[in-house]
């Protein structure tokens, strides 16, 4: 922000801390709110590098307090970002604008916790700052340091009632971020707070599920020992089961399955876990599911079975599988497709010659 020797005169005399500079320059008519480069005026520079004697001149000479650079930033903001708390409650004490917000929607508030200032955001939080201040994308200070793991924001944030409800326009939660992260601190934190534990995101995405398709094993295992609802269905009607199979997670699925996920649920398209898996091509979760009492003749709409779809994408050592289950290998689709054929007429020889 001030490293630029291309400066007017007074935010060059400001950026090298010479009060004296600063104050002749004033005294001979320099403008006081000029700027330079990306819009930095003198005050902005000032409040960036922390030189408050500089800062209380310009304040007493007439500079704009909340003026803001070309990317929205205002002095309290460069001074939040900085940490420098002598300088964010001089401003204030001036009457700069708490929760004035940049072009993104982003306050003071939020920039100290997304740079982990622990001691900027406790200060404004005191002078009464918007904890629950949200973006153009409807994050929140407490959204944002639960999506980036920052735990010490996070319990500074819950401990002044941040709110635990607010969704973001990607849908998520507080606790979504946290479980998607694996950050099992942070939800522990969330949870004592009373975060609803199967709140759902606007995709109908709960954090066990969130857990799921972000592949936080850990994050699962500790969700399920706080009581997360297993089988609880997003808006495609697909579960926490669901969406592991179809990113491979083969340990989350084999946890989820041993603390009791249907292994039969079926989703609004049709699909169970086991039809999902022949189609990604994944033996070792098919078998898993087949050892937890999946239906290996289950047809979808259109009849095909877990085997019909293995045949379709040539996943050979799923075949294998679900054969060596017990699969109907002469159990035809609707069009009276039966996996031998199914196999032959899209050239998957080494599955034609198993069957």
């Amino acid at each position: 922000m001030t490293n630029n020797l291309c400066g007017t005169p007074l935010c060059i005399a400001t950026e090298y801390q010479r009060l004296e500079i600063v104050k002749l320059l004033l005294q001979s008519g320099a403008e006081i709110d000029r700027p330079y480069g990306a819009g930095v005026t003198a005050l902005i520079v000032a409040a960036d590098l922390g030189w408050i004697d500089i800062i209380r001149i310009l304040i007493e000479q007439g500079a704009s307090i909340d003026i803001s650079d070309d990317l929205g930033a205002t002095p309290l903001m460069a001074a939040s970002q900085q940490n420098h708390v002598n300088v964010i409650n001089l401003l204030l004490e001036k009457g700069a604008s708490i929760d004035k917000p940049g072009p993104n929607g982003i306050t003071a508030l939020r920039i100290a916790c997304d740079h982990g200032q622990l001691d900027a955001a406790r200060v404004l939080i005191k002078h009464g700052a918007a904890i629950d201040a949200v973006d153009r994308n409807g994050s929140s200070a407490l959204l944002s340091a639960s999506s980036h793991s920052r735990a010490d924001v996070v319990k500074i944030l819950l401990d002044n009632n941040a709110s635990l409800d607010l969704v973001n326009t990607d849908g998520m939660t507080p606790l979504n971020c946290a479980a998607s992260e694996g950050n099992i601190e942070l939800m522990e934190w969330l949870l004592d707070a009373h975060a609803e534990i199967d709140k759902k995101n606007s995709y109908g995405v709960a954090a066990l599920a969130s857990a799921a398709i972000h592949g936080q094993l850990n994050s699962v295992k500790f969700l399920l020992e706080r009581g997360a609802s297993i089988d609880l269905p997003n808006v495609e009607g697909d579960t926490a089961l669901l969406m592991a199979v179809w990113n491979g997670c083969t340990e989350i699925v084999d946890v989820l399955v041993r603390h009791g996920a249907s292994v039969n649920w079926v989703d609004y398209k049709g699909w169970t876990p086991l039809t999902k898996a022949a189609e990604r091509g994944y033996p070792q979760i098919a078998e898993i599911l087949l050892q937890n009492g999946a239906s290996i003749d289950y047809q979808r709409p259109k009849g095909e079975t877990s085997l019909n779809i293995a045949c379709q994408h040539g996943h050979l050592d799923v075949v294998v599988t679900l054969v060596h289950g017990g699969a109907n290998i002469e159990l035809a689709d609707s069009q009276g497709y039966t996996p031998l054929i199914i196999a032959a007429q899209l050239g998957f020889p080494d599955v034609v010659q198993f069957l």
